[in-house]
């Protein structure tokens, strides 16, 4: 459905309504809601070839088959982003030679690209979906950041999903996209979370981030992205990055993967192991869970 010519890419898909809204239309069904004629279920997006097949061999093609072959579009989507991964509605920044290598190391070989992304429209756009058709042949074991998971379990090589709010630092303008990462935290771009007094920091760099507005939100001071990044190793809480509020452990990590996160959010990575319930010694409500001490600020 997708046609390149010169260097432009046009889409000639077509609508199919599974159920038509003409009576001497395919598959017409007069107890059909007409509410319904045009809503996302009877809907299919076709090339113009199916799209005439289904509609002039309607016996081949009855309402069923459609709806059948629309299930199996809409799992097949579904299961192209694997659990692996958080859900993602746009891409920030994505390391395909990390990536890559991540893959090589587990026996898969992936295509991937290994130029930096030209941040100009199609290009951009060719070289995500590149990204993402890549990540979909793989389906390896993550910690997910769930709200109760222990930063203090985390150990060097381990691959940890998130979506949350994060701090950034030292952001980069665009004109600098090419500044190599010094190695030192209290320079180089990053992002950087907490949780129960434990760091894990992510040095940016600026090669591999996806757009203009992608190098604005690494400047916004705080910010929110899902994302899968690969723990390094353990740094002293005396090390940088200079904070106001020093750590009492922290992680060294290498970004693999940004962006937006999709909404609804990974009902795991959302869901609170905590609950309120009346204390008898106190007799006043109070919050039970892992949680207890200072979830009010974790939270916020």
């Amino acid at each position: 459905m997708i046609v390149t010519s010169r260097n432009e890419e046009r889409f000639f898909g077509q609508i199919a309504h599974i159920v038509s809204e003409k009576v001497n239309g395919p598959r017409y069904d007069p107890s059909f809601p007409k509410d319904q004629i045009d809503a996302e279920p009877n809907l299919l997006v076709m090339c113009e070839r199916h799209h005439n097949e289904v509609d002039t061999f309607v016996t081949d093609w009855p309402t069923e088959r459609l709806r059948g072959l629309r299930r199996d579009v809409l799992e097949q989507t579904a299961n192209g982003w694997q659990p692996w991964l958080p859900r993602l509605q746009a891409i920030s920044y994505a390391n395909p030679i990390r990536l890559g290598h991540l893959a090589l190391l587990r026996g898969v070989r992936i295509d991937l690209p290994f130029g930096a992304p030209s941040r100009s429209g199609l290009d951009t756009f060719m070289w995500i979906q590149s990204v993402l058709d890549g990540l979909s042949k793989l389906n390896i074991e993550t910690r997910r950041l769930t709200v109760d998971f222990n930063l203090r379990t985390l150990i060097p090589g381990d691959l940890l999903v998130f979506d949350r709010q994060v701090r950034t630092l030292h952001g980069v303008p665009m004109d600098a996209a090419e500044t190599p990462l010094t190695g030192d935290l209290d320079i180089d771009p990053l992002i950087y979370f907490s949780r129960g007094g434990i760091r894990v920091v992510m040095p940016i760099d600026p090669k591999w981030i996806t757009t203009q507005t992608a190098f604005l939100d690494f400047t916004q001071g705080v910010v929110h992205l899902a994302g899968l990044c690969q723990i390094k190793r353990r740094l002293p809480p005396s090390n940088p990055p200079t904070t106001k509020r020093k750590p009492r452990g922290q992680f060294l990590a290498s970004p693999l993967l940004l962006g937006i996160g999709a909404l609804p959010h990974d009902a795991d990575l959302e869901e609170r192991r905590v609950f309120q319930a009346w204390d008898t010694e106190t007799d006043e409500e109070t919050w039970i869970g892992p949680w207890t001490t200072g979830f009010a600020d974790e939270t916020t």
